[in-house]
């Protein structure tokens, strides 16, 4: 794996350093693992609102319920286009992430936007 050098704030290469100690990781690995919880995030489909108020420590119980509607919202957009796919022939029971090919075959369609 090549590698890169970026510039991170002192503080922020100091918390790492010491999650880091905590979890058998350097401050390096620490990072990278937090920009790829970061970079998760983004992709999950949770609003950049909500992600701002993770930013700024505004995290409680309402801020996360929202977060944990908003990575629900995005499940089932998820799970939609799978069972579309399926349906449609264009994929395979097996090839989807969210159903295995026993469950998929013995699946009956609902009523049911999701």
């Amino acid at each position: 794996m090549s590698s890169n050098s970026i510039r991170i704030s002192n503080q922020l290469f100091r918390d790492a350093q010491e999650t880091g100690e905590y979890v058998a990781r350097s401050a390096a690995q620490q990072v990278e693992f937090w920009a790829r919880i970061g970079q998760a995030l983004e992709n999950s489909g949770v609003r950049s609102q909500l992600l701002l108020e993770l930013l700024r420590g505004d995290h409680g119980t309402q801020a996360m319920a929202r977060i944990e509607d908003d990575l629900r919202a995005a499940k089932r957009i998820e799970q939609a286009r799978d069972i579309e796919a399926i349906k449609s022939g264009a994929s395979k029971p097996s090839e989807s992430i969210l159903f295995t090919e026993e469950r998929a075959k013995n699946a009956k369609a609902l009523d049911s936007p999701y």
